[in-house]
């Protein structure tokens, strides 16, 4: 059993206020069960699905901690996965994982058995190279971030390609190195410009509609949204987790180690870090609620800073 001390500062109507809160969890995993987790996604039954890079497989988790599946090593002694990184569950409970190694999203079923899969190496349109962060819109199209060729491209159910979204540069409207996607409830998609250390918002048919940079935003790499269209972003370099409000305000900083996010059904945000094999979960406040899994070697697991602005 574990004590882990959560220490926040919280700034309203000018007065700032801290307190601790001590939470006691014993939700632990053997940390060899992971090597360089990417992403994470929760199923609506509270379930956590996350990425294992480094072991190329997916790993199944109850919201306890506890192991329930692995799958995509192999089948039938075929390689499946190469480097997942993202992941995202369909309507269909269909499960979509972006392979940054093999250029393609492969689909599995719910019981993990390897359905299909689409893109293949190159620039052409519904090519990919090295995809990261994949969202669902509302209308269970995906939208992929297509890191080594510079753009988002959006695929029907299918796999086949709909549309591509920007070039490789820095001026607006263009990409650098995007490593996650997010649609909100009108449609628009926002995407993690990770090499222009910025969030760019596209409307469905791609027209450039807002721009969020400046501090403390550093290396965004990934990216959800609530039901509120408030935007939370996993900044790996500055190990931080920022809010912003729809009109891309900055609302919070927290002060904490994370490469993939996601929300659950209760509006409660789950992290997952590459080079760690750690989970947490926060409430939107930013109060550590659980944790699972083993930190790296100099991790503060218990040390998180909430700022709100």
């Amino acid at each position: 059993m574990k004590r882990l001390l959560f220490l926040f500062a919280l700034c309203f109507a000018g007065h700032a206020y801290a307190a601790k809160l001590y939470i006691e969890t014993n939700r632990e995993v053997d940390e060899a069960t992971m090597n360089n987790p990417w992403g994470i996604t929760v199923d609506p039954g509270g379930d956590i699905w996350i990425t294992d890079e480094g072991n190329r497989r997916v790993t199944k988790f109850g919201n306890n901690g506890s192991r329930i599946q692995t799958f995509g090593t192999s089948e039938d002694g075929v390689e499946i996965l190469g480097s997942p990184k993202g992941i995202a569950i369909d309507r269909s409970r269909f499960i979509w994982v972006a392979d940054s190694a093999k250029d393609r999203i492969s689909i599995f079923d719910f019981a993990g058995k390897f359905y299909t899969s689409f893109g293949g190496a190159g620039a052409a349109p519904g090519q990919l190279s090295a995809p990261h962060g994949i969202a669902f819109a509302a209308d269970g199209t995906l939208w992929v971030a297509d890191y080594g060729n510079h753009r988002l491209q959006h695929f029907d159910t299918t796999g086949s390609v709909l549309m591509t979204i920007g070039e490789r540069g820095a001026e607006k409207g263009q990409l650098h190195n995007p490593t996650a996607v997010a649609v909100d409830s009108q449609g628009n998609i926002w995407v993690a410009d990770s090499g222009n250390a910025r969030l760019q918002k596209f409307s469905p048919k791609g027209e450039l509609l807002q721009v969020v940079e400046g501090a403390p935003l550093n290396t965004p790499t990934a990216i959800v949204l609530d039901k509120d269209n408030n935007i939370f972003v996993a900044d790996s370099l500055a190990n931080k987790l920022l809010s912003y409000d729809s009109a891309g305000n900055l609302l919070a900083t927290l002060d904490t180690k994370a490469t993939g996010l996601a929300l659950d059904v209760a509006g409660n945000i789950w992290t997952i870090s590459k080079g760690e094999s750690l989970v947490r979960q926060f409430t939107r406040d930013g109060v550590l609620l659980s944790s699972f899994g083993q930190p790296s070697t100099g991790d503060s697991i218990n040390r998180h800073y909430l700022v709100i602005r």
